[in-house]
């Protein structure tokens, strides 16, 4: 059962009803020399008796791979312009399963 069958009033409103994830590459210097500094910890070789350079390389792999959210000048755009990635529904209608599974356009 979700929060809204169990907690939202009939005739209540939710906000907002639908939602869209937009994608659009761009690139950002500073962005990419704050995760390649949260990396460079793992190319201590001795931490405390203990060498974790060999962990580096996932360190890269993990924080490159996280998604940023947030503002972007326009001129750090690579694209002219977004793609719809995800389009979600209207959230008073949607099923749980639909959720899980978002119609990807």
């Amino acid at each position: 059962m979700t929060a809204r069958e169990r907690f939202l009033r009939p005739g209540g409103k939710m906000m907002p009803t639908t939602g869209t994830i937009l994608v659009q590459p761009v690139t950002d210097g500073t962005l990419w020399q704050e995760q390649e500094a949260k990396a460079s910890f793992w190319r201590c070789g001795d931490f405390h008796g203990v060498d974790l350079t060999p962990l580096h390389e996932d360190a890269l792999e993990e924080y490159f791979s996280q998604a940023v959210v947030g503002y972007f000048s326009p001129d750090s755009a690579l694209s002219d312009r977004p793609d719809v990635h995800v389009r979600f529904p209207d959230v008073l209608r949607v099923r749980p399963p639909e959720l899980r599974h978002p119609r990807r356009l």
